[in-house]
């Protein structure tokens, strides 16, 4: 039972930390700043996720980020945005379906890691 307990809090440990070292970035344009998405909520940003715009790139775990996408955290009912069916491709990049729903718009897309 011990140790069963010890595994629990190891992997509750590992995968918030590993949640919060996570950033999805964009460029805004608008602002000339970078958002990062994992802390603030930036519509703009959000539909070059779903777009595939090259303004946005990941830092951290790729496993991570599609993860987050097919969890259905990265959805906005309001908007008719999400991600899902995300995996990580052998070059380390996630590959996945932007879907813009009020607009009848999905896409596969591809987020690089960030350089």
């Amino acid at each position: 039972m011990k140790n069963i307990f010890l595994c629990t809090l190891i992997l509750l440990t590992t995968s918030t930390f590993a949640k919060s070292t996570l950033e999805l970035l964009c460029y805004y344009k608008f602002d000339d700043r970078i958002v990062n998405l994992m802390e603030e909520r930036n519509p703009h940003c959000e539909a070059n996720v779903i777009y595939g715009n090259k303004e946005v790139c990941f830092e951290g775990s790729a496993n991570d980020l599609a993860h987050f996408f097919n969890s259905g955290e990265f959805s906005n009912s309001s908007s008719g945005l999400s991600a899902t069916n995300a995996h990580v491709t052998s070059s380390g990049s996630v590959v996945y379906e932007g879907t813009d729903a009020r607009n009848f718009y999905s896409k596969k897309s591809e987020i690089l890691p960030c350089k």
